[in-house]
């Protein structure tokens, strides 16, 4: 969202310098949960593993009532955060698509993760940087296993929509968890996400 991305540019200007020697503060790039109130107002980041950050300057003119996915450059001090700079990502939840949306261009995984709220992605395909992407988490069906256990099959979507590979571009992607917890059991059930890859479909297996 530009919006988006305009405010926190805005926020996260450097400070200017001096001749003080004050030390830079010690700043770690991360995923996070960026959370509205009725305001539109940001005062927190929700890490993946749950804890929660107060941030020392609030994000204002936001959509009210909005869980905003982010990767956020930020400086931590105990419970509080300084946030540098930060971009929205996409979580799009798992749902079942029809047929005609079921686009499986090839990406490439740099890397892939597990945290409490979400699988996280990191994906590289080509593109151009002026070039919109699509990308959704397809749900292929729950099986149940021969030992009772339940799997959770889904599939990455990912349409290029004719964008031109003129050069290679990488993007983070996250699939929230949390919506999965009534149907899928804790310590029993797992995911399985298929992905395309440009050497065909790599299966990544995930316990809950």
């Amino acid at each position: 969202m530009k919006k988006l991305a305009a405010l926190l540019a805005a926020l996260c200007v450097m400070a200017a310098c001096s001749d003080d020697p004050t030390p830079l503060p010690d700043y770690q790039q991360t995923l996070a949960d960026l959370p509205t109130d009725p305001t539109g107002c940001a005062g927190r980041l929700i890490l993946d593993d749950g804890s929660s950050l107060s941030l020392t300057q609030t994000v204002n003119g936001l959509r009210a009532d909005t869980l905003y996915r982010v990767l956020a450059l930020m400086a931590q001090e105990g419970t509080t955060a300084q946030l540098r700079s930060c971009s929205q990502l996409l979580a799009p939840p798992v749902v079942e698509y029809r047929d005609s949306k079921l686009t499986t261009d090839a990406v490439s995984v740099v890397a892939c993760w597990q945290t409490v709220r979400y699988i996280n992605l990191q994906l590289s395909f080509t593109g151009t940087a002026q070039g919109t992407h699509l990308f959704g988490f397809h749900r292929r069906g729950l099986v149940e296993n021969a030992d009772g256990s339940q799997t959770l099959h889904v599939l990455l979507l990912h349409n290029r929509n004719s964008d031109p590979a003129h050069y290679t571009r990488q993007t983070f992607l996250s699939l929230p968890l949390l919506p999965l917890q009534d149907e899928l059991r804790s310590g029993t059930d797992s995911l399985h996400l298929t992905i395309g890859t440009p050497d065909g479909e790599r299966i990544y297996r995930f316990g809950l």
